[in-house]
């Protein structure tokens, strides 16, 4: 169990894409998605006000632009799996395009957001940025040459 932001709001990151989150933590693999990882990141969009959120939400932006970048290595790296392997990473693939789908939206809420709509989209916008950065880890597990970041 995973507590996102303080605003109390908890999820189970147990199943993305119908994997295990065990089964993506068992496999040794760099993680490539540090530049999603920010350790702060949550702490930060916990805090920031209504004015201030301008840089955080273009630094969610761009990290999420950069992630962007590696799928299609990671499909091209996919060629080679065996079908039952290749089933499993397209349907990582899969749970990815709509997280990000929902991590785009909460973006854009947020970008709109009034003073007083503000917290519930800074909540959304945090729920689905972890939830997109798990799907992420699950593909870059099921991929067979998984990326490191140098």
């Amino acid at each position: 169990m995973k507590t996102c932001l303080c605003h109390g709001l908890a999820f189970a990151s147990v199943l993305i894409a119908g994997f295990p989150l065990a089964r993506a933590a068992s496999k040794p693999h760099a993680d490539i998605f540090a530049m999603l990882d920010a350790p702060d990141l949550d702490r930060r969009l916990s805090l920031a006000t209504y004015a201030a959120r301008g840089p955080l939400l273009q630094e969610i932006s761009n990290r999420l632009g950069a992630s962007e970048k590696t799928i299609p290595i990671l499909e091209k790296s996919a060629e080679s799996l065996d079908s039952a392997s290749r089933g499993a990473f397209l349907s990582a693939l899969t749970a990815v395009k709509a997280r990000e789908t929902a991590l785009r939206r909460s973006l854009a809420e947020a970008r709109h957001a009034t003073p007083d709509t503000w917290a519930h989209a800074q909540v959304m916008l945090a729920v689905n940025y972890e939830i997109y950065t798990v799907a992420m880890e699950v593909l870059n597990v099921e991929s067979p040459a998984p990326m490191v970041q140098g």
